[in-house]
């Protein structure tokens, strides 16, 4: 049987996720969360096989779960179910140490199987999106400190939702491109490596 914590802000998506592993037999929901700190919490009490959590919750994103995870004895496995599509947080969640990153878009069957698979001890992956990272040279000087623009602020803050780069550009009323160079100029300007620390940046200070 494999033990799996949920944490996902929405209790209706939690208990959808319950009923779903549960009819197969292999999994045990063991808890749940609704926010990063009750996450590390639980996951420390109930030491779960798999913790299950959407990539931004209230108070805090994925990224903090994956790290109290990994310093648990034995290692618990984080699996990030997310409807952001997106190579940079992908990759910035990977690196961290997930051992999985699943869509929320895809069939149930589709998680059950990557989770038998992870609980194995592989890595599943399933976001394919990419972009070329390309500036001007007037764009590519590094920045320090916090230094976003009102536009680039809503741009963090639907990303942040889970919303693609065309999700983000339609809302907007802006090019794709106009997103991507966003997103970019970002990371420039605030000085952060990925966009996932600017969104744990943003959050811990209630900037979004």
């Amino acid at each position: 049987m494999i033990r799996v914590l949920l944490a996902d802000a929405h209790s209706l998506l939690q208990d959808g996720l319950i009923n779903h592993l549960e009819k197969f037999g292999t999994f045990s929901v063991v808890g749940s969360a609704t926010t990063v700190k009750q996450a590390i919490q639980k996951a420390s009490l109930l030491r779960p096989d798999i913790i299950i959590t959407d990539l931004v919750l209230p108070d805090n994103t994925a990224i903090d779960i994956i790290h109290a995870a990994n310093n648990l004895k034995p290692k618990t496995k984080v699996v990030v179910f997310t409807a952001c599509a997106d190579q940079d947080i992908t990759d910035a969640v990977i690196e961290a140490g997930a051992a999985g990153y699943l869509l929320k878009g895809d069939p149930i069957t589709d998680l059950v199987n990557a989770l038998a698979i992870i609980a194995s001890g592989d890595r599943i992956i399933t976001p394919e999106t990419n972009f070329d990272e390309t500036l001007s040279a007037s764009d590519n000087s590094e920045g320090s400190g916090w230094n976003l623009t009102k536009r680039e602020m809503e741009i963090l803050a639907l990303i942040s939702e889970g919303a693609s780069n065309k999700s983000i550009a339609e809302t907007l009323q802006i090019s794709v491109r106009t997103v991507e160079t966003h997103r970019l100029r970002m990371k420039k300007r605030s000085g952060f490596r990925s966009i996932i620390e600017l969104i744990q940046h943003a959050h811990k200070n209630k900037l979004i």
